[in-house]
């Protein structure tokens, strides 16, 4: 966790939960890798396979790429 919150402060990257409201029990991750200087970052995911097959990833997924555009102003994620 403290490898995390580092990563944040120095915006690097960013490490989300995935949980169903409001079940707080993790389902999954989705994360973003920064590169501030190319204002590009690599995005990442995983869903506990149980999950799989309900539009978890997708929406959140979505909704990182939409944050990561618009707040973070980046130009491209991969």
């Amino acid at each position: 966790i403290a490898r995390r919150n580092l990563r944040w402060r120095e915006r690097r990257g960013l490490t989300l939960a995935i949980t169903r409201a409001p079940d707080p029990e993790l389902i999954g991750t989705v994360s973003l890798k920064v590169s501030t200087a190319h204002r590009h970052a690599e995005l990442g995911y995983w869903i506990a396979a149980a999950a799989w097959g309900d539009g978890i990833a997708t929406e959140a997924v979505a909704a990182l790429i939409e944050w990561g555009f618009s707040a973070l102003r980046l130009h491209r994620m991969v």
